[in-house]
């Protein structure tokens, strides 16, 4: 084939590097010089693209495309890709961007005993850009034998291990024809409108594709509440009070930084435990914050910033509604007995009580209605009537002798209640 007596020696350097694989760099991210160092550390292998994850469907449309060309030009591989999910941090921002690694396996190309696994092309400035397993450090053909700058070179191996570089001008007579599908050696998905790589990761942010760590963005609404004592939720917002997930997303730089203070990032640690310690099922809205802000080490996104924050005034809530309660247990366990009065399903006449509440609600369709409780002067137990229409004639302190009729025994918050229904109330007057 008129190989240059050169071809032996470059063969056996191509030998050693070349692994058959398109190499680990992107189309923008060229192999120039390496170091010895470097050369002992270089393992071919697919290139990888880092981008953020709004970019992966364009990516995979673009891979689609490619293979729709190699079907048509009857190349029998195709393209091939896998994902891997991974948060992106930008230089001194606080936030996260959700980002994808795609790794790109490209189609076999060959003819006859070859079979093509490494491009490389010459840029401006004189250097040599290589795409795939196998690196060179001149364009000169081992067919023809010369050396200059020419547009592409390839490198092509056979079954036996042996390694050509050869022109693409020359691959015709080289091969007896020139392969389709050549250009996937140089595939490149990263698009060339595309803005640079620091440019699209600010457009990631811009466009509200960021993420931030829970206990970051907990802190950051702490701080933006005063720790919680003027929290402020959307649905109470006003010009002059603004929503406090708001104020975390306006200022969220100044507000994860104030959010890092020890004690309120002990008081998020809490919180989130909080939320953690919480049972499924317990109502819609515990279910939806214990989805965004759940296990350890969660991110949340912009468009969950909301709800996670609303995280600040439910856990101040529940603590504040844990303290009633128990000082309402502690009050109840002073004023009612435990137990019940009477059977479910049978009514008992001419009980003395004594009136211990007296609930009126308005109702709007069908009324007003009075929750009445009761206590049994001889046993101390509670009872419940939920009575229709408005019973406000009866005060705390009343004394009255019920008649009733048992409709169920249970217990509320720790004090056992005995509901009736049909009762009737006799005023006892004393004196």
């Amino acid at each position: 084939m008129g190989m240059n007596p050169d071809a032996a020696r470059r063969r056996e350097d191509a030998r050693d590097r070349d692994s058959g694989q398109f190499g680990e760099h992107a189309h923008s991210e060229p192999e120039l010089t390496l170091s010895a160092d470097e050369e002992e550390l270089w393992e071919p292998g697919p290139p990888v693209f880092a981008m953020p994850a709004y970019r992966l469907a364009e990516a995979i449309k673009r891979i689609d495309r490619a293979n729709r060309r190699l079907e048509r030009a009857g190349v029998a591989e195709r393209f091939e890709y896998e994902t891997e999910d991974y948060i992106h941090h930008p230089e001194d921002e606080p936030f996260g961007v959700p980002a994808v690694r795609l790794t790109l396996n490209a189609p076999r190309i060959s003819s006859g005993e070859w079979t093509f696994t490494a491009a490389h092309e010459m840029t401006a400035d004189g250097h040599i850009v290589s795409f795939g397993g196998a690196r060179i450090d001149e364009m000169r053909c081992d067919h023809c034998g010369h050396n200059r700058r020419r547009g592409k070179v390839y490198t092509v191996t056979n079954k036996d291990g042996e390694v050509m570089v050869v022109g693409s001008n020359c691959l015709g007579a080289f091969l007896g024809v020139r392969p389709e599908g050549l250009w996937t050696l140089t595939f490149d998905l990263e698009a060339a409108e595309q803005e640079g790589e620091d440019d699209e990761w600010r457009i990631a942010a811009r466009t509200g594709d960021i993420v931030l760590p829970a206990v970051d963005l907990i802190g950051a609404g702490l701080a933006a509440s005063k720790d919680g004592e003027e929290f402020v939720p959307k649905s109470r917002s006003s010009r002059e009070h603004p929503a406090t997930a708001f104020l975390v997303e306006r200022d969220l730089r100044t507000l994860v930084t104030a959010g890092e203070e020890p004690e309120r990032r002990a008081a998020a640690d809490t919180i989130l435990a909080w939320v953690n310690e919480q049972p499924d099922g317990e109502s819609d809205y515990i279910d939806s914050l214990r989805s965004v802000l759940a296990g350890k080490e969660r991110w949340v996104g912009r468009k969950h910033f909301g709800i996670a924050v609303s995280a600040i005034s439910a856990h101040k809530n529940a603590r504040e509604w844990a303290i009633r309660d128990a000082q309402r247990k502690a009050e109840h366990e002073e004023l009612y007995q435990p137990g019940h009065i009477g059977e479910v399903g049978v009514r008992f006449r001419d009980v003395p009580m004594t009136v211990m509440v007296v609930d009126v609600s308005p109702g709007d369709r069908y009324g007003p209605s009075t929750r009445l409780v009761l206590r049994d002067n001889a046993t101390g137990r509670q009872v419940i009537w939920w009575a229709s229409g408005d019973r406000s004639d009866w005060k705390v302190g009343d004394a009255a002798q019920v008649t009733a009729t048992v409709k169920e025994q249970g217990e509320f918050r720790g004090t056992d209640q005995t509901v009736v229904s049909r009762a009737n109330l006799t005023a006892v007057v004393e004196g």
